[in-house]
């Protein structure tokens, strides 16, 4: 990711969605560990965690790193829960200050 990250113009934006267990049962999460062992699947859940090392050091724009129905939601809209949306979703800059 760093190289990617590396490659960004001054002021560029990156956007990025990711599928997460974080909100299923332990079920589901076994579920999900069982098939990608087997290599059933060809998907690999992140924690928040995880996903937020991709942005690098790049700044969060709000609200963050959040289930995506949540990024900026539509005031009074009905919206799934997280467990059923399962994605984190955020967006981040890159400093347009010029290093150094």
């Amino acid at each position: 990711m760093a190289e990617l990250l590396g490659a960004l113009a001054p002021g560029s934006y990156l956007t990025l969605s990711h599928g997460t267990t974080d909100f299923g049962t332990e079920q589901e999460e076994a579920y999900a560990q069982e098939i990608i062992g087997k290599g059933l699947a060809d998907v690999f859940p992140r924690t928040r965690e995880q996903i937020a090392t991709f942005f690098g050091d790049l700044t969060l724009i709000d609200p963050g790193i959040v289930p995506v129905s949540e990024w900026r939601p539509v005031p009074g809209a009905h919206l799934p829960t997280p467990h059923d949306v399962a994605i984190y979703g955020g967006v981040a800059q890159k400093s347009s200050r010029a290093p150094g």
